[in-house]
Parts: structure tokens; sequence; C-alpha cells
């Protein structure tokens, strides 16, 4: 288990979770590194392909935590919880880190990141390779890490060209595993837009009307349009991003189970435990003493 901390899961950018000096990077790959923040529960602003070549890590997204071998590839998307334990052995691969911002500047591709399945909240986030698939990927990780050393024209088009590509294969082979093809009603971009806010903002417990005032829709809009694009109401993910967060704050903190309320903006212990009881089946307490046996 990680080094249990007493704050709230904090939101990194690329810079702040490598560690660079540079304040705005929308941008990078790098050979995988864990380590620091990496091994403390934290989401992301940004979309994170990590393809493992050697070596084994253990990963929990979203809580749900398992081992990465060699030719494993993890996704993360905005807003994920993610987690590792410090592996043991050497490791080799590739850590590719982009915003949506950078995807969206430097090409007119019809790709929309928001649409991609291993990119949803509750997806699979990883996918097992054989060795050929593994070496197929690995030549676009390795034409984006040759374009990134170089400062010539057109550069970013030419990365974002190889980035798509690598969705592209990646989507088909994800689909061909999961059985899990893209939905059928795009997501929208008013849904995309709430459920980042809900990531952001979920420790303020905010309400949908809460919400669709800031996005400046009516709450049945709101409602409708993400019912439409996610297949649950607005509400609904409301509570089931509060209960995850409630999950990693009981099993990761040493937090009390009043703490963990408060922390959550519940201004009434007994209610969040009821709250949690529901949705679970289980106390917060009942709920931590399990995970603990699972160490």
């Amino acid at each position: 288990m990680t080094s249990k901390s007493l704050n709230t899961t904090p939101y990194h950018d690329i810079a702040s979770i490598l560690e660079l000096d540079e304040k705005a990077v929308d941008f990078k790959i790098q050979k995988p590194r864990f380590e620091n923040e990496l091994l403390h529960p934290y989401r992301g602003s940004y979309y994170c392909l990590l393809l493992l070549t050697e070596g084994s890590v253990r990963h929990s997204s979203n809580l749900e935590t398992f081992e990465a071998k060699e030719h494993t590839l993890i996704f993360s998307s905005p807003g994920i919880i993610n987690n590792w334990a410090a592996p043991t052995g050497d490791i080799d691969g590739f850590s590719l880190f982009f915003t949506a911002a950078f995807f969206k500047r430097n090409g007119s591709s019809m790709l929309r990141l928001n649409e991609l399945p291993f990119f949803e909240w509750d997806a699979q986030h990883f996918l097992t390779l054989t060795q050929s698939e593994s070496r197929s990927l690995s030549e676009l990780f390795k034409a984006i890490e040759i374009e990134e050393e170089v400062q010539k024209k057109h550069r970013n088009l030419l990365i974002h060209s190889y980035i798509t590509a690598l969705l592209i294969k990646l989507e088909r082979l994800y689909e061909k595993q999961s059985n899990k093809a893209r939905s059928r009603f795009n997501k929208g971009q008013l849904a995309y837009a709430y459920q980042c806010l809900v990531s952001h903002h979920v420790h303020q417990n905010l309400s949908v009307k809460d919400y669709a005032e800031i996005l400046n829709v009516t709450p049945n809009h709101l409602n409708d349009s993400v019912k439409k694009s996610i297949g649950k109401t607005a509400g609904a993910l409301i509570q089931e991003m509060m209960l995850l967060e409630a999950k990693v704050l009981l099993y990761q903190t040493n937090l009390n189970v009043s703490e963990v309320a408060y922390h959550l903006n519940f201004e009434d212990p007994s209610y969040f435990g009821r709250f949690f009881k529901k949705h679970t089946r289980k106390t917060p307490f009942e709920y931590r003493k399990e995970r603990s046996r699972h160490l």
C-alpha cells in the first residue's frame, strides 16, 4: 500500500506529475518511472498512454487494482484516479502524456478523445498485448519520441498524426478484446464538460442545479444531455464520483469517518454514513476494514 496522506486526491497537470521545470506542458513522452507523486492517489488533467515492454508494476485505476506485466498498455484520461506501486525490478517502455488542447490545436483529426471507449470513466483501463502487437505499437511510440527531440517544421502536426494512428490501432485492439464498441451516442460536449466539472469539484458536494448554473444551461437540459450521452442521470454521476472519492479517502488515508465526511462537504457524518451504506451495503468502517485485509 502507498504511504498515507491527510489530503484529498490531488489534481496534477503534466508538469507537476513529472516534476518538470516548465510551467505549461501539454505534451511529453519519456520512459516510464514510478516515484514520488505517482505513488500516491492522484487525478490528472491530461491523457496518458503507458506501454510496458519490460518488467511489471501494480496499478490502481479508480480503485480497480491489477498487475501490469510486459506487453501491457495502460490508459488514463482526465479525472481518473490513479495509483502506482513501486516496481521491484527493471522497467522499460514508453509513457506518453498529452492534453486535449494539444490534440485539438495540432491537427484536424475527426477522432474525438472523449468518444474512445478506453478513456471512459468506467472502462477497463488496460490492454493485454501480444508480442507482435506490442512491437507494432512500440514503433509508433518511437516515432513520436524521435520527433519530439527535433525542432523542425510541422513537428507537432506530425506528432499529432502519430498519436492519431496510435489511438486508432488501440481502439481496434480494445474493441476486439473487450467487445465494447464505441457508444451508440457520441458524448456531447455538454456531457463531457459536465463530467470534467464533477471530477474537479466532487469534494464540494455540488448539486445538479449548481453545475447547470456553471454551464449556463437548465438542470433538465443538463440531465437529458448526460443521460443520452452516458446512459445515467446527472445526479447518478455525482453520486458515483462522490462514492469513489470516499472509498479512496477511506482506503488511502488515515482520516477518520467524520473527517472524510467533512472533506466531501457532508455537514452531518451520520448522513454520510447512510449515503455510503446505501450504495455499498457496508458502513464506511466496514469498507475500510475489508480493504485492509487485502493489503
